[in-house]
């Protein structure tokens, strides 16, 4: 019979608490350096308002900080909660304030930074936290909701537990005259909202519960799956209420219910557009694309080829792009900004007659370890040259430089490793390389305090003879 082995996973116990090494490095760095506050004040966290202490060095992990920190209120008291640590540990946080109300704040001088040093004096200070209405409104203007899974409506609300919303289906004879009025607010006025309800049907009328945490700003997602009602694909507008209230105003969003996914590249003669269904992600053929001006007008349109591309002339005037098949639709509101791209790096390295492609296991590393880094040089075609040595700055986050050094290459390849101080302070360290042109390239590196996890795995037999290699074996 085939031995059986078991197995386990456990907690891989290292030699030594890397806690306490970290603790010991961090003292080490700030040594000598004043522990203050640097602000004390309400903060936005998560949704809701929280105390929060900021100061110049890490605060010791090891604190009762309950006995070290108060926080009262001057009419009821002590305030519920307890103080977190920042994980830059510069900042301590008691969450969940109550609005409106005075409160003091007492930091004991016995609180110590990572590197020892106390406050040496007590801090009291006074401030009365903000005052909050309750609110309720979309998450956005306009939404796609896929029709063979609507997950739910997005909305937020503070302080709100219920409301009522009202579901129209925009008429198809009249989603273009409707489109031309709309201009995307994100409440309308009773006088604005009757008269588009003209153009469209009841739907469905529902009170949804919400209940928030109190206090705190939530989006939360308005269930529509399973609504009979709102199961034909089509236009929708949904106007939103607190139940109970009646303001001159109410919150409005549109949204549609389609498997067509659209989208489209503006170029200065054209429109490049590409449909694709949300389900499975391939293209849709046959998806009719209309351009429509801001008084409903057509002015061009195109059907998808089998790869759900189409062209159309690009136009000024166009205000709106539907996309229509089978009774679904998908629009794009053409006077809104197109996707900002500007905070991704999409350029990749900046191009030389002589390239310098540097590379390493990680860019992350912790004070004390070793960086390693390679390079290899290249023409701007990719094709070797000819050695040479780099003359190598290494720069810290200030951009001081720490240590410089000749590069020598070893039969074309550079190597070199670095052992980073224990002190070493954190942030984004780099590398600068003069390959003799006048145009210094950059190799960049992150030092930080992080604690990665680690597990092991036991293998245990059952059996008390080692195991054949040619012996079958199950688990």
């Amino acid at each position: 019979m085939p031995p059986a082995l078991g197995w386990s996973l456990r907690r891989y116990m290292l030699p030594r608490n890397p806690l306490v090494k970290t603790t010991e490095q961090s003292a080490e760095r700030y040594a000598g350096k004043e522990f203050t506050i640097l602000d004390a004040s309400e903060v936005q966290l998560d949704g809701a308002s929280a105390m929060v202490v900021t100061f110049s060095i890490p605060v010791a992990s090891n604190q009762q900080f309950a006995s070290l920190l108060h926080l009262v209120d001057e009419t009821s008291g002590k305030v519920d909660g307890a103080w977190e640590l920042s994980d830059s540990k510069t900042e301590l946080r008691l969450r969940h304030l109550e609005p409106a109300r005075k409160l003091i704040l007492t930091v004991d001088k016995n609180l110590a930074g990572v590197n020892g040093a106390k406050l040496g004096k007590e801090l009291q200070q006074k401030l009365t936290t903000r005052d909050i209405e309750p609110s309720v409104g979309f998450a956005s203007r306009g939404s796609l909701l896929p029709s063979k899974v609507i997950s739910g409506l997005p909305v937020i609300a503070l302080n709100v537990n219920k409301v009522d919303v009202n579901f129209f289906r925009i008429k198809p004879e009249a989603l273009t005259a409707f489109l031309a009025e709309w201009e995307g607010t994100g409440a309308k006025s009773y006088w604005e909202s009757n008269e588009f309800l003209k153009k469209a049907t009841l739907a469905y009328t529902g009170r949804f519960d919400l209940s928030p945490q109190r206090n705190t700003r939530e989006q939360i997602l308005l269930p529509l799956n399973g609504v009979k009602e709102l199961s034909q694909p089509g236009v929708y507008l949904a106007v939103m209420q607190e139940a109970g209230a009646y303001q001159y105003s109410n919150p409005v969003t549109i949204f549609t219910l389609s498997d067509i996914g659209i989208s489209f590249h503006r170029y200065h003669d054209r429109l490049d557009v590409f449909t694709q269904a949300l389900e499975g992600g391939q293209g849709i053929e046959g998806v009719k694309i209309e351009l429509f001006d801001e008084k409903g007008h057509s002015l061009a349109q195109a059907k998808t080829s089998s790869d759900g591309h189409a062209q159309l002339v690009k136009d000024v005037k166009a205000k709106v792009m539907l996309a229509t098949k089978d009774g679904q639709t998908s629009m794009i509101d053409l006077t809104k900004s197109a996707l900002d791209l500007s905070e991704f790096d999409i350029a990749g390295p900046e191009g030389y007659a002589t390239q310098f492609f540097t590379f390493g296991p990680r860019d992350l590393y912790r004070p004390g370890e070793t960086l390693i880094v390679n390079g290899l040089l290249r023409d701007s075609d990719g094709a070797g040259l000819p050695d040479q040595p780099i003359k190598v700055d290494i720069l810290k986050p200030d951009n001081q430089v720490i240590r410089s050094f000749v590069w020598q290459p070893n039969k074309g390849l550079y190597q070199y490793q670095y052992e980073i101080p224990a002190g070493a302070p954190t942030g984004e360290w780099s590398l600068r390389f003069n390959l003799g042109d006048k145009q210094p390239r950059f190799y960049k590196f992150k030092v930080e305090d992080f604690m990665p996890e680690r597990m092991a795995l036991e293998l245990k037999s059952v059996e008390s003879e080692p195991v054949s290699p040619t012996q079958e074996i199950t688990f």
